[in-house]
């Protein structure tokens, strides 16, 4: 889950509240929906029948809050030429703005027939293949819900699922006092995203990473390593990027000049031995325009942008009506939070029970990113203790780390997610 610069994203949670607060007339509201007629459920003998074939899984993306529309072009660009047409890569509901088109939501659908559609697109795509997902934060939710839905409905007959779940949200954590804490660390994440994302934007002089490594915690694989040609290769995409989101050159040479100016102070503070705290908060100020502009996708041309949107039915005529956008936010936020405070690992002890009654095998990865603010490394063993203890261990392949990576870092380097859609 990533949010906006601050003063954006200060009217961002100002708009969750709101939405919160409208929240159970949206439960009212969904007991009286009508489900969608173009997606009705067929339901599946068990075990699935006819039996499926070893094959090369199709690959999924949920990016997790705000991961829709533009957001996401970074992601299907590289995916999808990566993949070609086997990959998916469906929006996200979860976009909190009401000033925002929620891109994922088609007209009269609700959350649960939006789930069953994204389910049935992805199990007609997959036919008998296994499908491996990666689903980043927030999307920990909804991974379960498809992956539900492709057990329960629709024409997917392969017999196996894998979850990657990236930046875990709501592992270990369950009940009203741990979701408190859980949006206490997504506002810690708005207030200082810039500071950490600035090392997968435009990573620092390579003194810095040579000197400041810090130890991994025990019993984690490195998925990921960072190396000083990744991270010139990082520095000069971004100036690269620089000229589509700050295309007067007089700005884009201000912003330049200043981030050399303070990577110059840096490297000097670190020679004579002086804290560079101030100077990373500093840098991490610096960059935040150029931070959202790629969040947002300014980076990439417009046609790029509009390729995606008629591939994924994502135009103004593919879509629902504002408010009917917003109902159904509401609606998703109390589910979401419902999910949050149940907990992920009993949900997904359910789904797993439902998968063996089917004859399919749900197995799972948690990733876990460096830098990450909203899920911090230092709580990856904790973690990762939890869940090998419980039953849903069985089918546990890895705990993994990517160096490095701050909680959006893929936006930077999406070349990761062929990384993690290879693990078994």
């Amino acid at each position: 889950m990533r949010f906006m610069d601050r003063d954006l994203s200060r009217r961002g949670l100002s708009r969750i509240i709101a939405v919160g607060l409208g929240a159970e007339i949206g439960r009212n509201v969904a007991k009286v929906l009508p489900d969608s007629n173009s997606y009705a459920c067929v339901p599946k003998e068990a075990p699935f029948l006819p039996e499926a074939v070893s094959a090369t899984p199709f690959p999924v993306l949920f990016a997790g809050a705000y991961g829709a529309g533009e957001s996401l072009t970074v992601f299907r660009r590289y995916l999808h030429e990566t993949y070609g047409d086997d990959v998916y890569v469906p929006s996200s509901i979860f976009v909190p703005d009401f000033d925002i088109d929620k891109v994922g939501i088609h007209p009269r659908e609700d959350v649960k027939s939006h789930n069953r559609r994204v389910g049935q697109e992805i199990g007609a795509k997959a036919a008998s293949r296994p499908i491996t997902i990666i689903a980043h934060s927030a999307a920990t939710i909804d991974s379960i819900d498809i992956a539900n839905e492709l057990l329960d409905c629709g024409p997917w007959t392969g017999k196996e699922i894998t979850i990657n779940f990236l930046s875990p949200v709501g592992f270990t954590k369950s009940g009203p006092r741990d979701l408190v804490d859980q949006i206490k660390g997504f506002i810690k994440h708005e207030e200082t995203h810039h500071y950490f994302e600035q090392h997968m934007a435009y990573p620092l002089p390579e003194i810095y990473y040579a000197t400041q490594k810090q130890p991994l915690p025990e019993g984690l694989t490195v998925a990921y390593k960072d190396t000083p040609q990744d991270r010139t290769t990082r520095r000069e995409k971004f100036v690269q990027w620089t000229e589509a989101i700050h295309p007067d050159p007089q700005q884009r040479e201000a912003v330049l000049s200043r981030i050399a100016a303070i990577d110059q102070h840096i490297v000097q503070a670190i020679q004579s031995g002086q804290p560079i705290e101030d100077l990373l908060q500093e840098r991490g100020h610096a960059l935040g325009e150029t931070i959202q502009g790629i969040f947002t996708g300014k980076n990439i041309p417009r046609e790029v942008h509009e390729y995606y949107k008629e591939k994924y039915r994502e135009r103004p005529e593919n879509l629902a009506d504002r408010n009917w956008q917003n109902i159904i936010l509401a609606i998703y936020l109390v589910h979401f939070a419902d999910g949050l405070i149940k907990g992920p690992e009993a949900l997904l002890r359910e789904t797993m029970e439902k998968a063996r009654q089917k004859g399919v095998t749900l197995s799972w990865n948690l990733v876990f990113q460096e830098r990450d603010t909203i899920i911090p490394l230092s709580e990856a063993p904790v973690i990762a203790k939890a869940v090998r203890a419980e039953d849903i261990a069985a089918t546990l392949h890895g705990v993994h780390v990517l160096k490095e990576y701050s909680h959006a870092g893929f936006s930077f380097r999406p070349e990761v997610l062929s990384t993690l859609f290879a693990r078994e």
